[in-house]
C-alpha cells in the first residue's frame, strides 16, 4: 500500500521542472583568454617552450645523450642527442667535452680536437673541465699524429701493448710471455726486449741474469747511440752477476767437500764479478783462513775495513787484530787511520733497471693512454613530451665522410639539420695545423722482386710521395750491398740485386735491402740535384742468437760442429742463425745434441 507514495512524489518532482523555462543556448566561446590559451597549447612545435628555460632543455638533451652511451651503448644515437643539447645551449661545456670523447671513439680526430677546443673556449667557469680538455686534446693530436700513416698505426698499437705490459711487470712470467710476443711482432723496437732484461734480473739466479744481458743486448743494438751505451752497461752487469751466481754456486760445493783453498779463490773471483756482494768476500776470507792462507785473507779484510758496509767494517777489524799475533800486515792494517765511508753498493737487479732508465716517453704515454670517461649531469628534470629527444630521428646513421665539427657549427643558427642531410661547408676555427683535405689517402701499391720481400716501414709509397722531375734530371746511382746479392727495393717501386744502378731524381729517397740470413736494412738518403751521383752502400747484419753451454761437472772441452772450440764449460757462444751440433767430453767421452739457433734467441744446453 506505501510503495506508490515515493513513485507519486518523484513524478511531481519532475513535472515541476518541466514546468519552468529553459535555460538559453549559448554558442561555444571562440575568443578572449580562453581561446588564447587553448591556441598557445596547440602551436608547442618547439619543445625548448616546454621547459623552464634553455639550459633545462640543453640538459635535458645532454642526460639523454649520456645514457645511449653509458647503458644504451648507442654512441650514434649519443652523438645526435649531444647535437641536439649544443644547438638549444652551444655553451654547454660538458656536452662539447662529451662529444670531443665519442668522435674519438670513431676515430673521428679532427672532430674531436676541434670540439675540445670548443670546449676550453667555453669552459672559462670551469677549470676543471678546461684542464680536461686540454689534457685530452695533446693525446687526441698524438694519436691522429700517429693514425695518419700506416707506420704510425703499427707504432701506436706497439706503444699500446707495450704499456700493457709494463703495467703488469709484476706478474712476472705472464708479462714476459706478451714481451716476447711482442718483439717478434716489431723487432725493429728496442723496448720490449730492454724490459724483458729487466724482468729477468728481478727474477734473479744465474740463468735469469744469463737471459737478462741477452735481452739488453738485443736492446742496445735496436737502440739509437745515446741509449744503447747505457743498455750495454746494463747487459755487462747481468753478464757479471750471471757469471758471480754460477762462481758462488761451484765454490759451494768446493766449500762442502772441504776443499778450502780452491773454494776461496773461487769466492774472491765471484765477489771480483760482482763486487757489491760483501757476503761472498767474507767467505772467501773464511775458507782462506781454513787453508791457513792468512796474506789473503789479511787482503780481503783489509778492504772490507776500508769500503764495506758499517757492520761488516766492525767485524773485519775485529778479525785483523786477532790475525796481527801472527801478521804483520794483519796488524798494519788494524792500526791504520779507518778511511771514510764509501757508498753503499745498489743491488743488480736495482742497478740495471736505472742503467736502462725510462722505458717510455711523454707520447708513448700519451698515444697508449685510455680515453677519459664522459661527463655526466645530475639536474632534476620534469619529463615532458621531447619529439628531438623520444623521436626516431636521433637513431639516424652518420656517415663515415659527416663532419660532426661542421654539424653542430651548422646549428648554431638555431635550426636542426635535416636528418641525413649533408652537411654544409660551415666557416671553421683556424684550427692549430693546417686541416687536411676530405679525401680518402692513396693506396700504395708496392710491388715485389722477389719472394720474402716486404714492403717498406717508411709508411708512404711512390704514390704519396712528390712528383719527380723530368727524366732529364735523373741521376744513375750505383747500389751496393755488404754482403753482396741483398734484394733492393727503392721508394717502394724499384726493384734490383745489388750491386746494381738505378736512376733517381733529385730530392728525398727510401731503400729495403733483404737477404736470406740477414736482418732487414732501411736507409733514407737525398739525390743532390746538379751534383756527381755516388755510391749507396747499405751494410746488413747477419741474424745471431745465443748458445749457453754448461755441464754437470765443469771445465768440460765444448765443440762445435766437431771442432773444439777451444772453451769449456760454463762456455758462452755468439752463432749466425741455423743448425749445430754441440758437443762436450766428460770423462772421455763425447756427449752430443743438435740445436737450432734463431735470430735474438738463446740456447740452453746442460750435459
Amino acid at each position: 500500500m506505501l510503495r506508490p507514495i515515493p513513485m507519486l512524489m518523484s513524478l511531481v518532482a519532475f513535472g515541476t521542472i518541466c514546468a519552468q523555462e529553459p535555460p538559453p543556448l549559448t554558442m561555444p566561446h571562440v575568443g578572449g583568454e580562453r581561446f588564447g590559451a587553448k591556441q598557445e597549447t596547440a602551436a608547442v612545435a618547439d619543445p625548448i617552450s616546454s621547459y623552464r628555460n634553455r639550459r633545462e632543455a640543453a640538459l635535458a638533451a645532454f642526460q639523454a645523450g649520456y645514457k645511449a652511451s653509458v647503458v644504451e651503448r648507442k654512441r650514434e644515437r649519443a652523438i645526435r642527442l649531444l647535437l641536439v643539447a649544443l644547438r638549444r645551449d652551444p655553451q654547454l661545456a660538458p656536452a662539447l667535452f662529451d662529444m670531443a670523447v665519442l668522435c674519438a671513439q670513431e676515430n673521428r680526430w679532427r672532430d674531436s680536437m676541434s670540439f675540445l677546443r670548443e670546449a676550453q673556449k667555453q669552459a672559462t667557469a670551469d677549470s676543471e673541465i678546461a684542464r680536461l680538455a686540454a689534457t685530452e686534446l695533446a693525446r687526441v693530436e698524438a694519436i691522429e699524429r700517429l693514425e695518419s700513416t700506416p707506420e704510425g698505426k703499427k707504432q701506436r698499437q706497439f706503444d699500446i701493448e707495450f704499456m700493457a705490459a709494463l703495467k703488469r711487470e709484476k706478474d712476472t712470467f705472464a708479462a714476459l710471455d706478451e714481451l716476447k710476443q711482442l718483439a717478434k711482432r716489431d723487432s725493429t723496437r728496442w723496448e720490449a726486449p730492454a724490459l724483458a732484461g729487466v724482468i729477468q734480473a728481478g727474477i734473479g739466479g744465474s740463468d735469469a741474469f744469463a737471459e737478462s744481458a741477452a735481452d739488453l743486448e738485443n736492446a742496445a743494438r735496436l737502440a739509437d747511440k745515446s741509449r744503447a751505451a747505457h743498455l750495454k752497461s746494463a747487459a755487462e752487469v747481468a753478464h757479471g752477476e750471471s757469471v758471480y751466481l754460477y762462481d758462488v754456486g761451484r765454490a759451494d760445493g768446493l766449500s762442502e767437500q772441504q776443499k778450502h783453498a780452491p773454494a776461496a779463490e773461487l769466492y774472491a773471483k765471484a765477489w771480483q764479478e760482482s763486487q757489491g756482494h760483501w757476503d761472498t768476500a767474507l767467505e772467501s776470507v773464511t775458507e782462506y783462513l781454513m787453508a791457513d792462507q792468512t796474506d789473503p785473507a789479511t787482503g780481503l779484510l783489509s778492504l772490507m775495513r776500508d769500503s764495506g758496509p758499517p757492520a761488516l767494517r766492525a767485524k773485519a777489524l775485529a778479525m785483523l787484530k786477532e790475525l796481527a799475533a801472527v801478521s804483520t800486515d794483519a796488524k798494519r792494517a788494524a792500526e791504520r787511520d779507518q778511511s771514510p765511508e764509501a757508498a753503499q753498493p745498489v743491488d743488480p737487479g736495482t742497478r740495471i733497471r736505472n742503467l736502462v732508465g725510462s722505458l717510455t716517453n711523454p707520447q708513448m704515454e700519451l698515444a697508449a693512454s685510455p680515453e677519459p670517461a664522459l661527463l655526466d649531469d645530475r639536474t632534476p628534470i620534469v619529463p615532458v613530451p621531447d619529439d628531438e629527444i623520444g623521436g626516431g630521428s636521433s637513431d639516424l646513421m652518420l656517415l663515415s665522410t659527416d663532419s660532426i665539427f661542421a654539424l653542430y657549427q651548422r646549428n648554431l643558427g638555431g635550426a636542426a639539420a635535416p636528418a641525413g642531410a649533408a652537411p654544409e661547408q660551415a666557416p671553421q676555427e683556424t684550427p692549430a695545423e693546417p686541416a687536411r683535405e676530405a679525401q680518402p689517402a692513396p693506396i700504395p701499391v708496392v710491388p715485389r722482386a722477389r719472394e720474402g720481400l716486404r714492403p717498406s716501414p717508411f709508411g708512404a709509397s711512390s704514390s704519396s710521395l712528390p712528383a719527380r722531375p723530368s727524366k732529364g734530371a735523373e741521376q744513375t746511382m750505383t747500389i751496393r750491398s755488404n754482403p753482396p746479392g741483398a734484394a733492393v727495393l727503392l721508394d717502394d717501386t724499384v726493384n734490383c740485386v745489388a750491386p746494381c744502378q738505378a736512376p733517381l731524381a733529385p730530392g728525398r729517397h727510401t731503400l729495403h735491402a733483404t737477404l736470406a740470413g740477414y736482418r732487414d736494412a732501411y736507409r733514407i738518403f737525398s739525390v743532390e740535384r746538379d751534383k756527381a751521383a755516388s755510391a749507396i752502400e747499405v751494410s746488413l747484419d747477419a741474424k745471431r742468437g745465443w748458445l749457453n753451454v754448461e755441464s754437470e761437472i765443469p771445465g768440460a772441452p765444448v765443440f762445435l760442429d766437431g771442432h773444439n772450440t777451444g772453451k769449456r764449460t760454463p762456455a758462452r757462444f755468439t752463432l749466425n742463425e741455423g743448425t749445430y751440433e754441440v758437443g762436450v767430453d766428460i770423462d772421455g767421452r763425447r756427449s752430443a745434441q743438435k740445436i737450432t739457433i734463431t735470430d735474438s734467441d738463446v740456447v740452453r744446453l746442460k750435459f
